[in-house]
């Protein structure tokens, strides 16, 4: 909707293409994947699908927001660190998250299709983490936590091209 509104007020024309760019591959470490299996729990079986979901999400023991199934969340602390917590979630989703967390897209080649409960510590490092602080690396703590790897590659990447828009929109 918003790109038929775009092309129609600026008279925008575009393109999508493949391109080769750099990119992530997420794939299996060397000693296999430690991903819990998600199990439909007796919370989830008597929940009401008609019933409205409380505001916000529960807050575990950990003090961290407990994701409800279906969901993977993103919960910054502030100092550069991150935990994602996901239930009855895909690698494929954890891989499209990690793309909005790194300067390249993250495709997944784990081959893993099922869905998953799983936490992920990490830091992203920022202009107040300092050298000498502990920094778990989300490359180190995905093999360690998860036993999935990033890999460097070149890949495929769907791009869109601005061929040509007009500064001055057309009035409504």
């Amino acid at each position: 909707m918003l790109q038929h509104l775009l092309t129609e007020r600026f008279k925008l024309m575009i393109l999508h293409t493949q391109r080769e760019l750099p990119v992530f591959e997420l794939v299996v470490a060397k000693n296999g994947p430690r991903l819990k299996p998600w199990v439909q729990d007796s919370e989830t079986l008597n929940a009401s699908p008609a019933s409205e979901p409380s505001p916000g999400l529960p807050i575990g023991t950990d003090g961290y927001p407990i994701a409800r199934p279906g969901q993977l969340v993103l919960i910054p602390s502030g100092d550069g660190r991150f935990r994602i917590a996901a239930r009855k979630a895909s690698v494929a989703k954890l891989a499209d998250r990690l793309s909005s967390r790194l300067d390249r897209p993250v495709l997944d080649k784990t081959g893993l299709s099922g869905e998953y409960d799983y936490k992920l510590e990490f830091s992203l490092p920022t202009a107040e983490t300092a050298p000498d602080r502990d920094v778990l690396s989300l490359f180190t703590a995905l093999q360690d936590q998860l036993g999935l790897k990033l890999e460097p590659k070149k890949g495929s990447v769907d791009v869109l091209v601005i061929k040509k828009a007009e500064k001055v929109p057309i009035e409504n």
